[in-house]
């Protein structure tokens, strides 16, 4: 019978924790989850598979970086399907996804200091930075992959969509209306 006697919260206490304090924690939590700390006692690599395999795109976030080593990633699966904010067009992002059976191309870099990592998480806002195996990575140059840390920026759950039936017209007619203009395909 005591519970009946016991103090409600006031309303106040209620929205706060609502509004304020609940939103607060989960992002707290999701970007500890989004970007977990790294290992400083390891070289530090990111997996590069859109933007970030072009040097000079790279560069503008991270000047330090090593260069680009083409590799091969296993577990992973790029694609578009990013969607883009709602507030934006309807816009489809390259992305990558976990796949068991999969695997994809790209690049890694070394990193020159944690900070570069830092400056990756904000230009990569709308991905989560996940740890890669070291044994999923496989060099393209014949070489073992260096003894490190490796980071591939991964599509959020929550942002996975298939590209519109639309939207892929949309690609198909960039693609063709490009390999026109450079003559990439000839008949």
């Amino acid at each position: 019978m005591n519970f009946l006697h016991k103090k409600r919260p006031s309303i106040t206490a209620i929205m706060f924790t609502l509004l304020v304090a609940d939103p607060l924690a989960y992002a707290t939590a999701e970007a500890a989850d989004c970007h977990p700390e790294l290992d400083q006692s390891q070289a530090q690599y990111v997996v590069g598979y859109g933007s970030l395999i072009s040097e000079d795109s790279k560069k503008r976030s991270v000047q330090h970086a090593e260069l680009n080593i083409p590799v091969n990633v296993s577990g992973y699966q790029r694609g578009w399907f990013l969607k883009g904010p709602a507030t934006r067009y309807s816009t489809t992002f390259l992305g990558v996804k976990v796949a068991a059976n999969e695997q994809m191309n790209g690049v890694i870099f070394k990193l020159f200091d944690s900070n570069e990592i830092s400056a990756l998480d904000k230009r990569e806002n709308g991905y989560c930075r996940q740890l890669v195996e070291p044994s999923h990575i496989q060099p393209l140059t014949g070489d073992r992959a260096p003894q490190a840390q490796y980071w591939i920026y991964v599509s959020e759950p929550g942002q996975i969509a298939v590209a519109s039936e639309q939207q892929w017209h949309s690609v198909k007619e960039s693609l063709c209306y490009t390999s026109n203009i450079f003559n990439i395909y000839s008949d």
